[in-house]
This record gives C-alpha cells, sequence and structure tokens, in this order.
C-alpha cells in the first residue's frame, strides 16, 4: 500500500467513459467503478489495478492514450472548472500545478521554459507510477487543453517516460504524434510556449476567484503523501535488486529500531509484507514489460529464489502467470502493427 496517495473518484467515470466508447462489457469492474464517489480519495493502487483490468479486456497499444481522450473537465472536479474560468492556457497551467493534489498526490509537477518549449515534469521522490497511469496523465491533459482552446490540433512536442519502451514502441510516435522516448528520468512532455497565450473562451473572472477560494480551502483537507512511506520505498526497491530485504535493516537505514519501525507501520495500517508485497507487484509489471529481461531474470531481480515461488506469488497478485501477463501486454502491442 502506498500510504494516503489517492487518485479523485471522479476520474472512475472517465475509465467508465472508455469502456463505453469501446463497448467493453467487464461487469465487476463497471460495478466497482460505478460505486467510486465523485469526491472519493481513492487508493492510487485502485487505479493501477482497473487499468490492468482494462488491459486485459482491450488490446489498444498504448491503452492509457485512449482512455485518457475521454477525460471531460468535469471528471476532474473542481479543478476542471476552475481551469474552464482562466483567461489563458498559461493561466490554467497555474492553476493545474497549485491544485493538482486536488485530483492525485502521487508526485508534484515541475514546470520550466526550455528554449521555444514549455516542459512539465513529474518529480519522482514519492514514487513511480505505471505506463498506462503516465499515458492517461499525458493524454487527459492534453485532451483538455483541446477542449478549453477548442482547437484540436495541439499537440506536444515531445513525450518522456520512465521506465523501458513496450514492445512495438515505435508505434507510439504515429499514435501520439510527437517525438516519444523512454528509459526517461521522470515524466515528462514538452509543448509550445506559444500555446501560453491561447485564449480560453469560457472565462470568467468573477467565478474563478470564487473557485480558487474553495480550491484552496479543500486542498488543506487533503491528505499529502507520507514521507517515511516515501523514504522506505526509496530504500526497498534497490535493497530488492540486491537481495538484501529485511525489516531490521531497514529500521536500521532509517535511524530507528525494529520495534518502533513495526510500531510506526501499524500506525499506518500496513504491514511491512504488505508494503514489500505491494513493491514487487510493481516492479515485477515493469520488468515484465521489458521483452530484454527473460522470466527466469525477473525472478532474481525481485529476490526470489526459484522461478516457481515468483510465479505463485505473482499469479496472487494479478490473477494470472508471468509468462501469461507477458503474453497478454503483448498481443495488446502487437494489434498495433495489424
Amino acid at each position: 500500500m502506498t500510504s494516503g496517495v489517492y487518485i479523485l473518484g471522479s476520474l472512475a467515470k472517465m475509465v467508465l467513459s472508455y469502456l463505453d466508447k469501446e463497448r467493453i462489457a467487464a461487469p465487476k469492474l463497471r460495478a466497482e467503478l460505478a460505486k467510486r464517489g465523485p469526491f472519493e480519495l481513492v487508493p492510487i493502487e485502485d487505479w493501477w489495478r482497473w487499468h490492468d483490468r482494462v488491459q486485459e479486456e482491450s488490446f489498444q497499444p498504448a491503452l492509457g492514450l485512449h482512455i485518457g481522450r475521454c477525460v471531460q473537465l468535469h471528471h476532474l472536479g473542481l479543478l476542471g472548472y476552475l481551469m474552464g474560468t482562466c483567461q489563458t492556457c498559461g493561466h490554467a497551467l497555474e492553476a493545474f500545478q497549485k491544485f493538482q493534489p486536488l485530483i492525485h498526490n502521487l508526485n508534484p509537477s515541475l514546470v520550466n521554459i526550455r528554449g521555444n518549449y514549455i516542459c512539465i515534469t513529474w518529480d519522482d521522490r514519492y514514487g513511480t507510477s505505471t505506463l498506462i497511469s503516465n499515458e492517461v496523465l499525458a493524454s487527459s491533459f492534453l485532451t483538455n487543453l483541446r477542449t478549453l482552446t477548442g482547437l484540436p490540433d495541439i499537440n506536444f512536442h515531445k513525450l518522456s517516460f520512465p521506465g523501458p519502451p513496450p514492445k512495438h514502441y515505435e508505434i507510439y510516435r504515429t499514435l501520439w504524434g510527437c517525438v516519444v522516448d523512454f528509459d526517461a528520468p521522470s515524466m515528462s512532455f514538452e509543448l509550445s510556449v506559444a500555446y501560453l497565450l491561447l485564449p480560453i473562451p469560457s472565462y470568467d473572472e468573477n467565478l474563478k476567484l470564487i473557485l480558487e477560494k474553495q480550491a484552496e480551502s479543500l486542498i488543506e483537507q487533503h491528505p499529502r503523501p507520507d514521507p517515511f512511506i516515501s523514504e522506505l520505498h526509496e530504500l526497498i526497491i534497490p535493497a530488492i535488486k540486491r537481495g538484501e530485504v529485511s525489516a531490521d535493516r531497514l529500521a536500521g537505514e532509517i535511524g530507528m529500531s525494529l520495534r518502533s519501525f513495526y510500531r510506526a507501520l501499524d500506525k499506518r495500517g500496513i504491514t511491512f509484507r504488505d508494503l514489500l508485497r505491494t513493491i514487487r507487484y510493481q516492479l515485477a509489471k515493469q520488468h515484465l514489460n521489458n521483452r530484454r529481461i527473460e522470466l527466469v531474470d525477473v525472478a532474481s531481480l525481485l529476490g526470489y529464489s526459484d522461478q516457481s515461488a515468483f510465479t505463485r506469488a505473482f499469479k496472487s497478485w494479478h490473477g494470472a502467470t508471468p509468462r501469461q501477463y507477458r503474453l497478454n501486454s503483448q498481443g495488446a502491442s502487437e494489434q498495433a502493427n495489424i
């Protein structure tokens, strides 16, 4: 469990819109998405799991791009309405950066001007997201920008994803219509700096001031990422790769006694075993999506002594074996060549 990290419940309706558009039945997933309240703060693990469930039903490459295209401003709750009252795209971007925790709080965004382009980067100090989730982030951002301006031809100049490229990643440039890089230090995208001056026809200064006050009040009530859990993530990932994961060792690296370490986890309602399992699951999916890593090596990278132990563990997490997971994601990529 990634303690304190959430997404806004109204984003479940975006996933439902994608299922409707593609006429995907998935009754159990639909029932789970439908019950999420628009103001509910949903654990980030559920968000990632929804994407995995959709991936099992859909064979579209760059799945997150297609999900993100289904976004509407109301899916972003108060932040979406606030962006619609801004005068220009530059002002909307300022509102997005300032009030992003209203829709998710995994990583803060950083904005920089680089020559003729504005670069938006997500600092990964609180943890890494999944490829599909990053695709949804980029696609929904671009879709909202087009909606706000009424200009359907707005596009990224460059899009960068952390993590290894998926199979047939060459198709990504065609699908996104821009330069797409993988193995980047962090999630980021670049747009023309000229976009900042584009006017938003729905601009309403009075309503903007009212919504800003509401957003400032609401954001103070939202939980922030837990620095203790974030530090554990940073220590556990390399420890897994070294095969040296133990509560005793981690407690020492943080400067806590083992008893205090367990007490800190218990206070947050999680166990060391559950935290380790969640991190291993996310790393497993990243490695399995990298076709350059053999299955037996994935098990070794995650600290398992043999392939069968890893297979049992992954099946308990995902409901499918590592081989089945890789074949399913490979099938989605190969559809791009059909």
